[in-house]
């Protein structure tokens, strides 16, 4: 018996219509192949700066995703509720942050590439809570910590405290704080009894804008207003202070990037 020979393309665009990667069929259509195992076409296209090869499956031999059910009618905007929420999602995080070091030093690039998207988009969503929080006066500063040569700002909501990444160049308008010698776990040390699920859909609401949303870069609130790019370090962080730094002071670019090197450098390690 003859088996069908599976079609190979070279270069993104020369895939023909109705044929995607897994990838994009779940980021981009909310679908996924009937079996992985059996894909319809090979592909040798670049990614990342080298040619790299993927697989291929076409639209007839996918399904729609089921959307994971999860009810959060039992919590609030409470700080309690919030701040819970919060810190799972910050823990999560930094779980992929240990992924990527980990990784990183085994040469497991695509773990890597994969661990830190992960890493930076659940940070944007904490940066945007926290933002929001701080407005609604349901968190405070308490002051900077010092942490491998670089500045975090110390956040409290509730019984929890935060990190954000602060530029140097802004530490005399807080409080100088602890120096901190050694890597915040990962691993959780309070009880809560918030899942991952529900503290994701909780902030999500919250704040309204999905971590889909924060992937693309995309403020259904306001499309011409920013939301944080975790796909590039620096783009985020001229984004995100651009509103404290540029609004208040005249700064030229050169002033501006100075401020957020620094920055970058913290929010990569945090």
């Amino acid at each position: 018996m003859m088996h069908k020979e599976i079609p190979h393309f070279h270069g993104w665009s020369n895939i023909p219509k109705n044929y995607y990667t897994k990838t994009k069929l779940k980021n981009e259509m909310g679908r996924k192949p009937l079996d992985v195992k059996k894909y319809d076409a090979t592909l040798k296209a670049m990614a990342g700066g080298k040619w790299r090869h993927f697989v291929l499956y076409h639209i007839d031999h996918t399904v729609p995703i089921k959307p994971r059910k999860v009810d959060i009618s039992k919590f609030e905007f409470s700080i309690q509720h919030l701040s819970e929420a919060l810190y799972r999602i910050n823990k999560h995080a930094k779980k992929h942050r240990d992924t990527k070091q980990e990784n990183y030093y085994e040469g497991n690039h695509k773990i890597v590439g994969a661990a830190k998207t992960k890493q930076l988009k659940y940070y944007d969503l904490k940066e945007l809570v926290l933002e929001k929080l701080l407005e609604e006066n349901k968190a405070a500063i308490k002051g900077y910590h010092k942490m491998f040569d670089s500045y975090y700002l110390l956040i409290e909501c509730g019984n929890f405290t935060f990190h954000r990444p602060l530029s140097q160049h802004e530490i005399d308008e807080f409080i100088d704080l602890v120096e901190i010698d050694e890597k915040i776990s990962s691993e959780p040390v309070k009880e809560i009894s918030i899942n991952f699920y529900e503290a994701e859909k909780l902030l999500e609401k919250y704040i309204g804008v999905t971590v889909k949303q924060i992937a693309r870069n995309i403020n259904p609130l306001n499309p011409h207003n920013y939301l944080p790019f975790y796909n590039t370090d620096l783009h985020y962080l001229v984004i995100c202070h651009s509103s404290s730094i540029m609004s208040k002071k005249k700064l030229s670019m050169k002033s501006l990037i100075s401020r957020i090197f620094p920055i970058a450098i913290a929010k990569s390690i945090l």
